[in-house]
């Protein structure tokens, strides 16, 4: 399948196969489904890339552990930034199998950023790479953790590798691949660093100043991704720019989410967050001195674990805070429908699907 393979269709029981064929209201029935079959589509190119690289780089003693390690976070991954991405290519093209294995690229520079993360500040109570890897090397190692840290360091380099090269061998001209190459550089950069600024900003005291760099470390992830896919396809700079207004307001959004939902984790571990951050913005100058005399990170013992998130707990409800972050998300979320109201000439496909993600936050 490529850009130029193109056939309408449209019927009661089946989606078309193109974005010929889809009007909005066929957009609106069939985006989730197509959303989940492109998802399915970008993990299996990513798995067969993996597959023939791992044949050719991975022949080393031990490096079968990373192979499958590799496998293992792909076939967890939801796919959200190649999807991104290939819905900016479609904003001006017609679906392409070059240009959905040139966007899944972005998931080895989303795993080797998820992996850099992993070494220092795990988020989540999954085993990770890194356990993986270490319990792997318990029997076949003198010294099995740092087999598995160094590992993990080598794994992250290596996808940021195959990225690269699964970018620039996807099928797609270099009369594309060329104007899309600075930006592929910057994401690369943007999802590497971003873990640099998401470790500061994790342990401090909250601040007022802290709110906004918080809500925006969601940005490089939607943003970017969006713009890539639209610069890509080569669509005018206009439609870039509103695209990048809407990934901008989406990103904003699906952090405040996160934050959201990820709060009593960070509660308990003491973490910093755009809520905890708001919570600061919107205390007075009692609340403010109880919030200077917390400790960044909650004692150890249980009891008065419990009582600090008590007490945080008591800080949120007095300041409104989930109300006040609700409002941020819908406000964000405005701004998405409103950019795309302003590109009249978007096809419909990727107009629905932002929709659909847009409503997911929500």
């Amino acid at each position: 399948m490529d850009g130029s393979d193109e056939r309408a269709g449209d019927s009661q029981d089946d989606p078309p196969d193109r974005q010929v064929g889809w009007t909005r209201e066929t957009a609106a029935r069939w985006a989730p489904e197509w959303l989940e079959v492109h998802a399915a589509r970008s993990r299996a190119l990513l798995l067969d890339f993996v597959s023939q690289r791992a044949e050719d780089h991975l022949t080393a003693p031990g490096a079968t552990v990373l192979d499958a390690a590799v496998v293992g976070a792909i076939s967890k991954s939801d796919m959200a930034t190649s999807t991104l991405a290939y819905l900016g290519w479609l904003s001006t093209r017609p679906e392409s199998q070059a240009a959905a294995a040139a966007t899944a690229a972005l998931e080895l520079l989303t795993l080797a950023s998820a992996i850099q993360r992993e070494l220092s500040d795990r988020r989540t109570g999954d085993p990770g790479v890194q356990v993986e890897m270490t319990r792997w090397a318990r029997s076949r190692v003198e010294r099995p953790g740092t087999f598995g840290r160094s590992a993990t360091v080598v794994l992250g380099d290596l996808c940021l590798v195959w990225a690269n090269q699964m970018f620039e061998e996807a099928g797609l001209p270099a009369a594309l691949i060329d104007p899309a190459r600075p930006i592929f550089e910057q994401l690369r950069a943007d999802l590497v660093l971003g873990q640099l600024r998401d470790l500061y900003f994790s342990d401090l005291q909250p601040s007022v100043t802290l709110a906004a760099d918080q809500i925006d470390l969601g940005v490089p992830a939607v943003a970017g991704p969006l713009q890539f896919g639209a610069s890509l396809a080569g669509c005018t700079p206009s439609t870039r720019d509103v695209l990048r207004q809407c990934g901008v307001a989406l990103g904003q959004a699906m952090r405040l989410r996160s934050d959201l939902v990820r709060l009593p984790e960070d509660l308990r571990r003491g973490r910093m967050s755009t809520t905890i951050a708001t919570a600061f913005e919107y205390a007075d100058a009692e609340l403010v001195r109880r919030i200077s005399c917390l400790p960044v990170t909650p004692l150890v013992r249980a009891g008065e674990r419990e009582l600090w998130i008590r007490q945080w707990n008591h800080i949120l409800e007095t300041t409104e805070t989930v109300a006040r972050i609700e409002t941020l998300i819908a406000d964000r979320l405005q701004e998405v429908r409103f950019c795309l109201g302003v590109l009249p000439d978007l096809p419909a496909l990727p107009r629905a699907a932002l929709h659909i993600l847009a409503d997911r936050v929500a």
